[in-house]
């Protein structure tokens, strides 16, 4: 019986909403977990982007086997960094998504840049 129901079929309007399951408290700390998950999935996206760009390649270059164990820590890292810094503005978007799905309410830009580009400085990293 429960075989035949597929899950990408049922209506979206049949979930609760997260206001109905959280309070205001909750719902607080309910944003600041999506709004990580966003950013930690658009680092994820910018460190598959640096990999397929060759810089583990780069980073390898003259190391042998010793520096090719860590280069996938060195990407992750400057992709954390770049994620912080406000990314490719990914992040903000995958925010807005998960929230409209959830059923919270936000205001507009409400994502911690607040829609600002942000310059980053690849320098530093």
């Amino acid at each position: 019986m429960f075989s035949q129901i597929n899950p990408l079929q049922l209506p979206y309007s049949d979930l609760p909403d997260a206001t109905d399951v959280a309070g205001e408290a909750d719902q607080k700390v309910i944003e600041a977990e999506l709004r990580k998950s966003a950013q930690n999935f658009e680092a994820a996206y910018i460190a598959q982007m640096l990999t397929f760009s060759g810089l583990d390649k780069a980073l390898m270059a003259g190391g042998g086997e010793e520096v090719a164990a860590f280069t996938s820590f060195y990407i992750e890292s400057f992709a954390d960094q770049i994620a912080e810094k406000g990314g490719f503005g990914l992040a903000e978007n995958f925010y807005g998504q998960m929230v409209k799905l959830s059923g919270l309410t936000h205001e507009q830009n409400d994502f911690e840049n607040n829609g600002e580009i942000v310059n980053v400085d690849f320098g530093k990293l």
